[in-house]
């Protein structure tokens, strides 16, 4: 175990700890459409939530709320430094590292213990466990928040190292990774995190005096009473909506110009808040029946029919890989059920049309 406390200690009890991003004043978790859910033990307001669980706006805040910590004990050339709270929580003993939430629909992942390994030892440096947050056309600007969020992030942490490259990133995605596999190195004392079902195999066990696979990605499920329960990777699927814990891993490098930085978001934790095949239904229910955040009915009703046709062919265009478009006859049919249920939830009138009339890739 490192120094650092909360390195690999993210467990379902700290899901409470709301860890979030702020932009504009606002809470980002809040800026998702009504209907999309929320992790049940959230603070309802910001006052609830200490400010060293919130990224802050600018940058004076920022300097304030977190610095860059050299890991003087790190026997990992490329990892050695580590993004640190100023204001330490009570009751540790070490350290504890900057870890931040967000929120997003799974748009490609694989978060499995061995991730995308070749099954080589060539190819073991280079393999990562991924996933892709993204968002329907709608609501890019939810994307857009947290991607200013974890760009506030970069930002520091270049500074402090001195590099000249920016942090800002303004995407419609998010990409996260995590390495599988850790360098065994002299005088190192990590062991192996992999189960038998993990490596059915043992191609990765054949490499563990050279590789060793020492952290898993935590994964679960909000239940519809809102208890979050631990479950296998498998239930992590495209099209899902997904929380996800990350922590800013400093990674670090020789080039001609000298030693160089680079920032990743690795992943600690994914919580499923609602599958795929259950947010149609929860989306047009709910969207429709709380919508006093909006200036009329009408608009209430437009809004919901056009957020639910972009989130249906959203769902479905990450649902069908290696296409970029699909136009047909069942699908159009799929797309013209759904909302006429979300039609019939509101008593009747006439159904929002999707706009291009086509399922596109995201």
């Amino acid at each position: 175990m490192s120094f650092l406390m909360g390195r690999y200690n993210f467990s379902f009890a700290k899901t409470s700890r709301l860890r979030c991003i702020q932009d504009a004043g606002h809470l980002v978790k809040d800026l998702w459409p009504t209907g999309l859910p929320k992790v049940s033990k959230d603070p309802s307001s910001m006052d609830e939530i200490p400010t060293r669980d919130r990224v802050p706006e600018d940058e004076k805040a920022m300097v304030k709320w977190a610095y860059v910590r050299k890991l003087l004990e790190s026997k990992d050339p490329s990892r050695r430094h580590a993004l640190v709270y100023v204001d330490q929580e009570e009751g540790h003993n070490g350290l504890e590292q900057v870890a931040v939430r967000l929120q997003g629909f799974v748009s490609s992942c694989d978060i499995s213990p061995l991730g995308n390994w070749k099954l080589t030892d060539a190819s073991a440096p280079k393999a990562v466990q991924f996933l892709v947050l993204t968002a329907p056309a709608d609501v890019t600007d939810v994307m857009h928040a947290q991607n200013r969020g974890l760009g506030r992030i970069r930002e520091l942490i270049y500074r402090a190292l001195q590099s000249g490259k920016t942090g800002m990133e303004v995407k419609d995605e998010i990409y996260l990774q995590s390495r599988v596999f850790t360098k065994v190195r002299a005088g190192s004392s990590i062991k192996s995190i992999l189960q038998p079902r993990d490596d059915p195999s043992g191609e990765a066990r054949a490499l563990e005096k050279r590789w060793i696979v020492e952290h898993r990605v935590i994964t679960g499920v909000q239940s519809e009473d809102g208890k979050i329960l631990p479950a296998s990777h498998r239930v992590i699927r495209k099209g899902d909506f997904v929380d996800v814990l990350v922590v800013p891993e400093i990674a670090s490098y020789s080039s001609d110009c000298g030693r160089e930085f680079q920032v990743h978001f690795t992943i600690k934790r994914v919580i499923r808040l609602k599958g795929r095949e259950n947010l149609i239904e929860s989306i047009s229910y709910e969207m429709v029946h709380n919508n006093a955040h909006l200036p009329s009915p009408r608009h209430c009703e437009l809004y919901t029919f056009r957020f639910l046709n972009t989130l249906i062919a959203s769902i479905y265009s990450i649902m069908i890989p290696n296409r970029t478009v699909v136009s047909n006859k069942a699908t159009s049919e799929v797309l013209a059920s759904e909302v006429n249920k979300a039609e019939q939830a509101v008593g009747g009138g006439t159904p929002g049309k999707n706009e291009t009339g086509h399922v596109v890739d995201s």
